[in-house]
């Protein structure tokens, strides 16, 4: 059949040249042209062609918004975009919109043909020149918000999709083959490659019931083309048999977005390199995988096989792997369509166990050789016959080669009864399928008289065995061969009409929903052509999933509407709101709110919506600083959103409480707070989480550290039950900020280290911040190996996550780390190049702020103006976060105050400020911002001391300047005749000298009489150089100062 083809284009010349290119390809046919988007619409609707070819850039309507549109409403209707732009922008909006292709205009006289042949079958295409640009971002970023897949996902996955198909009665033993397998076990990878219908998936289930071996199941379909559902899927097959195995990998599968795929396989492989026993992972029909992220993934496990997995890819194609590497080195076996072939002998022995009589070697021969050994065949030979003389007969009649399947199919199919045929037809439809749900499509249900029972009809097929593969051992799931579901849908678009099979698809939509498998509801809604019935799914099942938790899930329904409905309807543009919160994509939330106003008019109703869009504007005020408006948006938020919908409620009573505290009602948040936890014992833990939440913000936000500590060990506790990382990991991280604070420091660094091990399930400021903390805390505990390499890895995060705000909190820290070494002079070159305008918005609880570090280098500098213009922004920002009720913050800028002051001879106000400081700071126990001061602090706090300020207060904190070693460093400018470094390291002059001569390399003699000074001195120098380099012999000392650039 001919491929009809539509020309979009707004270049007449450029359209007459490409009907030129067409014209000599015999299965191709122009049947119309358009030059805008418009017009492409109306021709579609018309001529109702097999591809589109569509320019981007054209006048009225461009070509991504006329594909959204062609897409929506013409769903079969492939497109192909023809463009100019090869840039990421360009490809990745056309994509999204729809297409299947991409060719440069460039490249037409030589991609359009096959590009048209390619997306005919299914696939994707793109001009060779953007590949190696486009694919791998593009799909890295679609395996975020891929296609859905059967059943729930995360926390509800199909377990059918985990079982190994059950080896039928009728089935013979292919010993030669297990054999095969058998002697495989000791490569990596084992690859069983054929056509449909060879048995493959047969021969590996019969391997697994006869080996001794410990195996995991997963059967794939095109929908797991998602790298974030497969890596789940993957991570629940294995633990079906290992169940406490591949905790990391589980970590990254529930992360709201995956990390970089270098970072995902390192994290698969060591969970597999960790089990002990060695076991076969099966993943069936692979052919339907090709998401490149997922063929990299896979090819980066066998580039580095675990020990203890034996992968078996089981396929219908040859998968995207390096299989000639593979092979070169032995690290492969292989089972092909040839060795799936039935011998003479397999054939005789099915033909006579199935028919149950003596089969002559000459019939069996001929069977053999006409159907080419086909297993498939076979069966449907034994569904069309009883007797020897039947298979004679059918011998005799039986066409060769591609006819053979059509003709058995139909000669199978027409010897059952009708009703029955009816049945196998209808349920063709579905990808699974149960008794209660063939009985919910069928029309049969409705004739009585004539028709079995579900129940009844799913007997037989169990008891013919008529391509029917068991999915749980409870016999309640089964579906169809995919080879037999393809003929009977055949059979079934000859039969009904396209109106007919639409019913059954809706009818099985709605019995899905009913029975809340949401996703395949959705899918065969869009497959009903009812893309508004499949948007009101998604739309009633919302709340119940967000208040699971389940924003990827959310996103997955979300992902399947087209765009154009989506942007269009209020109940789905909140929804993607609450998924861009979860990703922290802030600015597409106010293109939603911004859409959303559009749509229902600047008047707010009742609504519950109105509560949602209330709660994020009061969000987006509170982090502003805007408190009277949030507090307003919340309070409106909470009148208008149900007690039901636990979720959003949870969200705005948690951002009620936050808002009531910047507003300078403490009191009245706590009290609400601990009403809300008294109600119940048994708050759901979304609820719960989010109130003890709001207790440690607001007791931290006070300075009230001790009484901040229990809420957040609550939500620690919460978290770890529900398996969230995310929370976990952000309530240790607040944690261990208090216990810096109070300098308890071994507690800080192991709970600042947990972010940052698992900063893929982070919003990335916390694993940043985490970095901050874990740096100065090692450089105040004189390990400066660790600062170092603590600082590398700040640095090298906060670029990865390509947020400007982030890289400036990192470089923050290294200038703030050289002030306490004396380097002035670089914490002066990054105050000078530094852009502090992404440094914006309220402090809340961050260990590094910019803004304060500036103020820290200004400080250091000295100079009159640099003093008196610390002064000024420090005042500033104390009386902004006054406003905000954010003592917290205060606390950590009035030493810095009162230094200033200092500095400018002006002691009185100097000790007027710091004792502001101590009476805010004595009741949480506060340290560190005092000891961080360094050299002019102690001398100050004595004076306060000698003037019983706060005294048994005061000595704890001159206690602590003298822990641990001295030589840390805590001074905002250096000392006299040192040498200063970034990374904790500050050097005398002599001890410089006796790290050169220790690296000469000279013995303490020779480097005494070089510096003219006794031994008893050169050893006490080494010593002290050992300490300050945290090591304990000269040549890890000559290493380590290698290593920090000290020689």
């Amino acid at each position: 059949m001919d491929t009809s083809v539509l020309l979009v284009d707004d270049h007449i010349v450029f359209r007459m040249g490409l009907k030129l290119l067409l014209a000599d390809e015999a299965d191709m046919q122009v049947v119309g042209e358009a030059d805008d988007g418009q017009t492409a619409i109306a021709q579609v609707e018309e001529l109702s062609p097999n591809i589109v070819v569509m320019d981007i850039a054209m006048p009225d309507m461009d070509g991504i918004e006329a594909t959204r549109y062609i897409k929506s409403e013409f769903p079969q209707t492939n497109i192909i975009a023809l463009s100019i732009h090869g840039e990421k922008d360009y490809v990745e909006q056309m994509l999204q919109a729809g297409a299947t292709g991409y060719v440069l205009k460039e490249s037409a006289p030589e991609d359009l043909v096959p590009c048209i042949h390619t997306v005919r079958r299914g696939k994707i295409f793109l001009s060779g020149s953007i590949k190696d640009v486009i694919v791998s971002q593009y799909m890295e970023k679609l395996a975020d918000t891929g296609p859905l897949t059967e059943g729930k996902t995360q926390g509800t996955l199909l377990t059918s999709k985990l079982y190994s198909p059950h080896v039928i009665q009728n089935t013979i033993l292919r010993t030669r083959l297990i054999e095969q397998l058998e002697e495989g076990f000791s490569r990596p990878l084992t690859l069983v490659s054929a056509p449909a219908g060879y048995g493959k998936s047969t021969l590996v289930a019969q391997w697994l019931e006869t080996c001794d071996y410990t195996s995991a199941w997963l059967s794939l379909d095109e929908r797991d083309n998602d790298l974030h559902l497969f890596l789940t899927y993957l991570v629940a097959a294995v633990r079906t048999q290992f169940p406490e195995a591949l905790q990391d990998s589980l970590r990254l599968a529930k992360a709201s977005q995956l990390p970089p795929l270098p970072v995902l396989a390192q994290t698969l492989i060591n969970d597999l390199d960790l089990l002990s026993q060695r076991f076969i992972l099966v993943l069936d029909d692979y052919q339907c995988i090709e998401d490149l992220s997922i063929q990299t993934l896979l090819g980066e496990l066998l580039q580095h096989p675990p020990r203890s997995l034996h992968l078996v890819l089981v396929s219908r194609t040859d998968p995207s792997l390096n299989l000639l590497q593979l092979r070169a080195y032995q690290q492969m076996g292989e089972v092909r369509t040839q060795g799936l072939s039935f011998t003479l002998e397999e054939t005789l022995a099915y033909l006579e166990k199935v028919v149950g009589v003596a089969v002559e070697e000459g019939v069996a021969k001929e069977i053999m050789e006409k159907t080419e050994g086909w297993v498939t065949g076979l069966n449907l030979i034994t569904l069309s016959v009883h007797d020897s003389a039947g298979l004679v007969s059918l011998s005799t009649v039986l066409p060769g080669e591609q006819s053979t399947l059509e003709y058995l199919a139909t000669e199978a199919l027409s010897r059952q009864p009708r009703d029955l045929q009816t049945w196998l037809l209808e349920t063709s439809i579905l990808y699974r399928f149960c008794a209660p749900l063939c009985e919910a499509v069928s029309a049969l249900r409705d004739d009585e008289a004539s028709s079995l029972t579900s129940d009844e009809f799913i007997h037989w097929l169990t008891k013919t065995n008529l391509f029917v593969i068991p999915l749980d051992n409870q016999g309640q799931w089964f579906r169809y061969h995919h080879l037999f579901r393809e003929l009977l849908q055949n059979q079934l678009a000859s039969a009904l009409d396209a109106q007919d099979i639409a019913d059954l698809h809706f009818r099985a939509s709605r019995w899905f929903a009913d029975n809340d498998l949401i996703e395949e509801a959705i899918k065969h809604a869009l497959e009903a052509g009812d893309v508004i019935g499949a948007a009101k799914i998604v739309e009633k099942n919302r709340h119940a999933i967000l208040d699971e938790d389940e924003f990827y899930t959310l996103n997955i329904w979300l992902s399947m509407l087209p765009d154009v409905v989506r942007q269009r309807r209020p109940e789905l543009l909140i929804a993607e709101a609450w998924v861009h919160l979860a990703q922290d994509n802030l600015m597409a939330i106010f293109s939603n709110i911004e859409r959303l106003e559009q749509i229902l008019g600047p008047d707010e109703s009742d609504l519950p919506i109105w509560g949602e869009i209330n709660y994020f504007k009061g969000y987006f005020c509170y982090f502003q600083g805007q408190g009277s408006q949030a507090y307003a948006h919340q309070r409106r938020a909470l009148e208008l959103i149900p007690e039901a919908n636990l979720h959003d409620r949870a969200e705005a009573e948690l951002h009620y409480a936050l808002t009531s505290h910047m507003t300078g009602r403490k009191e009245d948040a706590i009290l609400y707070l601990n009403q809300r936890l008294n109600t119940s014992r048994t708050l759901p833990s979304i609820v719960s989480s989010r109130l003890w939440a709001g207790l440690c913000f607001i007791h931290l936000l006070e300075g009230d550290l001790p009484t901040a500590i229990n809420p957040a060990e609550q939500c620690v506790i919460i978290a770890s039950k529900a398996e969230d990382t995310y929370v976990e990991g952000f309530f240790l991280f607040l944690k261990a900020c208090i216990q810096l604070i109070q300098n308890d420091r071994e507690k800080a660094i192991q709970n600042f280290s947990w972010p940052v091990e698992n900063r893929y399930n982070m919003q990335s400021r916390i694993p940043v911040d985490s970095l901050c903390g874990l740096a100065l805390l090692y450089h105040r505990m004189g390990q400066p190996k660790k600062v170092a390499e603590t600082t590398r890895e700040l640095v090298e995060v906060a670029r990865k996550t390509n947020d400007p705000a982030n890289i400036l909190v990192a470089a923050s820290c290294q200038a703030r780390l050289s002030l306490m070494q004396g380097d002035v002079q670089a914490a002066v070159r990054w105050l000078r190049a530094a852009d502090m305008s992404m440094d914006a918005g309220i402090m809340l609880w961050w260990i590094e702020i910019p803004r304060i570090t500036a103020c820290r280098v200004l400080i250091a500098e000295g100079s009159p103006d640099s003093l008196q213009e610390a002064i000024k922004k420090l005042q500033q920002y104390q009386k902004e976060n006054q406003d905000v009720h954010n003592t917290y913050q205060v606390i950590v800028m009035l030493p810095l105050l009162a230094l200033a002051y200092h500095k400018q001879g002006q002691d009185d106000k100097a000790l007027a400020v710091l004792e502001e400081a101590l009476t805010l700071a004595e009741p949480g126990g506060w340290i560190w911002p005092f000891v961080e001061v360094g050299s002019p602090m102690p001398g100050l706090l004595n004076r306060l001391h000698s003037q019983d300020v706060a005294r048994d207060y005061v000595a704890q904190i001159l206690a602590a300047f003298s822990e641990g070693r001295q030589e840390a460093g805590v001074q905002v400018v250096g000392a006299a005749g040192s040498t200063p470094h970034p990374f904790g390291v500050s050097l005398t002059k002599r001890e410089q000298q006796v790290l050169s001569l220790l690296a000469a390399p000279l013995s303490p003699e020779e480097i005494a009489s070089e510096l003219t000074v006794s031994v008893a001195t050169v050893r006490t120098h080494t010593k002290r150089i050992y300490s300050k380099l945290d090591v304990h012999t000269r040549m890890d000392a000559v290493s380590t100062a290698r290593e920090l650039d000290l020689l």
